[in-house]
């Protein structure tokens, strides 16, 4: 998944947002 070193969706790194609706994705 996004373990490869880069996110791939805005929301990996605030954490809640993985295999949810990334915060940024749904704005």
């Amino acid at each position: 998944m996004i373990r490869s070193g880069r996110p791939r969706r805005p929301g990996t790194r605030h954490g809640p947002g993985l295999h949810a609706a990334p915060p940024m994705h749904t704005a």
